[in-house]
């Protein structure tokens, strides 16, 4: 007589689980991502690199709680030419008396962050230069004190992605 066993019924399905996890991972940020971290590299807020604007003390894309509150960031397939501005201003403006505005652009197609980018550090950067270990290019800086857990808003302007490289 035939003996059935759940065994590989279980693990069918744990497979075929496992492979829509991966593959709806993989499409969630068709466009790229940008992460942001706080002071203990703890994800706060995962956002896809989509041109706009993003306050972090507001709904969007982020907790209301990730303001002030992210250290660092990395960004994941994200195409060349593109832009992103962080700012302490909690409403994107360009007030010459907040503590920092830092335009980074990307040079590589595409570019991933190998690690996280503290923000402070990335600061520290002279405008044409590129950030240690990156492909991103300080594009614009002012800096009027330090950036800690300053975090309120980013802006986002997301090139197209060059023909060569179109799947």
């Amino acid at each position: 007589m035939f003996r059935s066993s759940k065994k590989p019924l279980y693990l069918a399905l744990l497979l075929t689980g496992l492979q829509t996890s991966i593959a709806m991972a993989q499409t969630s940020y068709p466009d790229g991502k940008m992460e942001l971290f706080n002071d203990n590299g703890v994800l706060k807020c995962s956002m896809p690199f989509v041109s706009g604007t993003f306050q972090l003390n507001v709904n969007g894309p982020c907790n209301s709680n990730t303001w002030d509150d992210v250290a660092s960031f990395t960004v994941v397939g994200v195409p060349s030419a593109s832009t992103f501005t962080l700012y302490d201003d909690e409403y994107c403006r360009n007030r010459t008396d907040q503590a920092y505005i830092y335009t980074f652009k990307v040079v590589k197609n595409p570019t991933t962050t190998p690690e996280l980018v503290l923000i402070e550090s990335a600061g520290v950067t002279e405008v044409g230069q590129l950030v240690h270990g990156t492909t991103l290019r300080m594009e614009y800086k002012l800096r009027n004190r330090d950036a800690r857990d300053l975090l309120g808003c980013v802006r986002i302007v997301r090139s197209d992605v060059p023909q060569n490289n179109k799947k």
